[in-house]
């Protein structure tokens, strides 16, 4: 019963760190698109 409950935490905590790192990659994929188009509009305005 405890290593039961005790393996369901850990793939639970493994699921988070997952689900973390999945939003921390489309927030600095988002990013990496968006700096090419400011770039351009900073070397449009010079």
């Amino acid at each position: 019963m405890f290593w039961g409950i005790l393996t369901l935490s850990f793939l639970a905590l493994l699921v988070i760190v997952k689900m973390l790192t999945v939003f921390e990659t489309r927030s600095q994929d988002l990013q990496y698109r968006n700096n090419p188009k400011r770039i351009q509009e900073l070397t449009e305005e010079l």
